[in-house]
């Protein structure tokens, strides 16, 4: 069957979506990894962070939101919070980089066409009876 318009543009949009695909997939799975490593970091911290400041023993982290205050929280209790934090984030990344990988290992096994393959799979049109 010769290759027509119509099969060059199916084959443009299969590819499209192959390489989408393949993208979108390894992107998920480096955010998996970016997570773990902050979470490990977060464990491994000793420190007290209250946001992005070091809380001193017999401090209150207060939490905002549009203004009110929202919660507070000792260093003790702010230090729980903070290993609560980096396990969620170890435990997420572990499971966004397992799954997106899987993904990205299935789209990498998916073959780009040709336009001269889309026509010879192409159904044939029946013959006239």
């Amino acid at each position: 069957m010769p290759v027509t318009d119509h099969h060059k543009r199916l084959a443009r949009a299969h590819n499209a979506a192959v390489i989408k695909e393949r993208f979108q997939a390894t992107i998920g799975a480096l955010a998996g990894i970016v997570l773990i490593v902050v979470g490990i970091g977060m464990l491994n911290d000793d420190r007290v962070m209250c946001g992005s400041e070091e809380m001193a023993p017999g401090e209150v982290c207060e939490e905002t939101s549009h203004g009110e205050t929202t919660a507070e929280r000792s260093t003790e209790e702010q230090a729980g919070d903070n290993t609560s934090t980096g396990w969620m984030l170890l435990g997420g990344g572990v499971l966004l980089s397992a799954g997106c990988g899987y993904w990205a290992s299935r789209a990498y096994r998916r073959k780009r066409v040709t336009p001269e393959s889309v026509a010879e799979n192409a159904p044939q049109p029946a013959a006239p009876q």
